[in-house]
C-alpha cells in the first residue's frame, strides 16, 4: 500500500492518541467524585539524591477510610478539602480531581514518544516533502517512494 506522508502521519497521530487517552477516558467514565481531607505531606526518595514529594490523602467510602498518595507539593494545611475521583468498584484507585492530578502522567508518558514521532515525520532527511510511503509485508516493511 502507498501512501502519503501526511496520511500515514494522521493515521498513526490518531491511533497512538486513541491508545493513549482511551484508558483515561474509561477510567473517568467510571469513576466518582467525592472531597477528601488532606492529612500531611510525605518525602522519598527518587535514587539517592531526588526527593520525591507526595500528599497522604483520605476520603470516607461508607464507614471506611480510604488512604491514598496524591500530588505532591500542593501546599496545604492540614484538614483542608481536596476533591478526589476514585473508582466504585475499587475505591483504592483514587486521584486528586484536579487537571495536573489526573492527566499529568498521561501527558508526560504519552507525550515524550509523540514528540519523538512528529520529529521523524518533519525531519527532511528522513521523509523529503512530497514523499509517498510504501507498506509492504516483507522486508523491507517501509520505503520511501520521492
Amino acid at each position: 500500500m502507498v501512501f502519503r506522508q501526511i496520511t500515514l502521519f494522521s493515521g498513526i497521530l490518531i491511533l497512538y492518541a486513541t491508545a493513549i487517552i482511551l484508558p483515561k477516558i474509561i477510567w473517568l467514565s467510571h469513576s466518582q467524585k467525592t472531597n477528601g481531607i488532606f492529612s500531611f505531606e510525605g518525602k522519598g526518595s527518587a535514587g539517592e539524591r531526588i526527593q520525591l514529594s507526595y500528599s497522604f490523602i483520605y476520603f470516607n467510602y461508607g464507614n471506611e477510610k480510604i488512604w491514598f498518595k496524591g500530588l505532591g507539593n500542593m501546599h496545604l494545611k492540614e484538614g483542608s478539602t481536596v476533591p478526589v475521583r476514585y473508582q466504585t468498584n475499587d475505591p483504592s484507585d483514587a486521584k486528586v480531581d484536579t487537571f495536573y492530578g489526573i492527566w499529568a502522567d498521561t501527558v508526560v508518558y504519552g507525550g515524550e514518544p509523540l514528540l519523538i514521532l512528529v520529529c521523524i515525520f518533519l525531519h527532511r532527511g528522513i521523509f523529503p516533502p512530497g514523499s509517498r510511503i510504501l507498506i509492504k509485508l516483507k522486508k523491507p516493511f517501509l520505503s520511501i517512494i520521492k
